[in-house]
């Protein structure tokens, strides 16, 4: 009898072992089910974050073309503006310079008026003119 317990025994701690086994195995092909499911689910936010991240990166290249081209209208038209300010300015120099001359001109008639109005007064004063003025 004692044999036959032995053997119960023996059969039941083999069982038990095979459960624990079983159930080990078990467990091992759950925990590597959960980490092929975390690895997915690591690996499909990375994918959401990597679109996040091309979206935002194509609006930023979309904002920065659309400064440019911003910028570039502002550049020409402040060229456009200085050239025009040349321009007037060149112009109103050339006008100055006219004036300048007119000016030179006119100096020089009102020294000749002078110069001819004191030999008058001489001629005058010394009896070479005619005029009673």
């Amino acid at each position: 009898m004692s044999d036959l317990y032995s053997l119960v025994g023996q059969v039941l701690k083999d069982q038990a072992a095979l459960d624990f086994k079983t159930e080990n195995d078990k467990l091992k092909e759950d925990n590597d089910k959960l980490q092929k499911v975390a690895e997915l689910e690591r690996t499909t936010v990375l994918q959401r974050r990597i679109e996040e991240v091309r979206e935002e990166t194509e609006s930023i290249r979309a904002e920065t073309e659309s400064i440019r081209a911003v910028l570039q209208r502002r550049i020409a038209e402040v060229r456009e503006e200085t050239e025009s300010i040349r321009a007037v300015r060149q112009r109103r120099i050339a006008e100055l310079r006219e004036d300048v001359e007119s000016l030179e001109a006119a100096r020089k008639i009102v020294c000749v008026v002078f110069v001819l109005h004191f030999i008058w007064q001489q001629a005058q004063r010394l009896g070479l003119t005619s005029s009673s003025h």
